[in-house]
């Protein structure tokens, strides 16, 4: 049953991902990115408040698919893309991911910082605890995995790595096909490539955030470049600055190689600064 929860979640932010949608066109790439930015937003403004609860995190993402739908049937009906299902990168995840995510968590990131910190916010119902070691830690991909926590169980964190680890894949074989105009075959084999190298995919089903960090500031250079709004820039951006203690970094050689505007320069030194304060 929490595994069930956990998967209702994930769909659930897939579904209201659309909410964050801006300009004409969001592929499925953009629409995941927007589903883990909701998961970690959610958690992040509910623990906030104190108030990290099961039904606080429902009721809020009920809110939001809501919301996403009405804004869906309130837009006129747009043309779906026939982008080719890269059949390599959903192999390759499965591949990588399906033994990790049959076992615990085993690796000593994980278990001596990741987990301690997402469930302290959990037992506490709120961010306003410095129950753990690394209390102060940005908290990007662990608020994500707290989500799970707080919906489903435990075991159902791991899940944290795998949608990151989606993320990459799945940019990096559609940023062939749209920038380098690859064959969608060669564009699928690199996004494979990319998720099955050893150090990031061993994270597919971790709460390990370098491939968080990865998958992000990949993102937050492509929206750079493509997006017509500065919106999902800001929201990438600030995503990524608070990924690891070095986060702020690549969002500064992000912000500064994509020539961001002053908006998104602005969201990611403003979630810098919340955090810290």
């Amino acid at each position: 049953m929490p595994g069930l929860f956990a998967a209702l979640w994930l769909l659930g932010l897939f579904a209201a991902a659309p909410l964050l949608q801006t300009g004409s066109r969001n592929d499925f790439a953009g629409r995941l990115r927007d589903a883990l930015i909701l998961g970690i937003a959610i958690p992040f403004a509910l623990g906030s408040l104190h108030a990290l609860y099961p039904f606080t995190c429902w009721g809020a993402l009920a809110i939001c698919v809501a919301l996403a739908q009405a804004r869906r049937l309130s837009e006129p009906v747009r043309r779906v893309s026939s982008e080719p299902l890269p059949y390599l990168v959903l192999g390759s995840l499965v591949a990588v991911t399906f033994p990790q995510l049959m076992r615990p968590l085993l690796d000593g990131d994980s278990l001596s910082y990741h987990l301690p910190n997402a469930a302290s916010w959990v037992h506490a119902h709120s961010l306003w605890t410095t129950e753990t070691r690394y209390w102060w830690y940005p908290p990007a991909s662990e608020l994500f995995a707290a989500g799970l926590y707080t919906v489903g169980s435990p075991f159902a964190i791991t899940w944290a790595g795998f949608g990151a680890l989606a993320l990459l894949g799945f940019r990096v074989a559609a940023s062939a096909r749209q920038f380098y105009a690859a064959p969608p075959i060669v564009a699928d084999a690199l996004g494979a490539a990319t998720i099955t190298v050893f150090p990031l995919a061993i994270q597919g089903a971790t709460m390990q955030n370098d491939v968080w960090l990865a998958a992000f500031f990949v993102e937050g250079l492509v929206t750079l470049r493509t997006s017509p709004t500065a919106a999902p820039a800001m929201r990438t951006l600030a995503v990524t600055a608070l990924i690891k203690p070095q986060g702020w970094l690549f969002a500064l050689v992000a912000l500064i190689a994509g020539r961001a505007r002053r908006s998104v320069w602005l969201a990611a030194l403003t979630a810098l600064a919340i955090w810290i304060a």
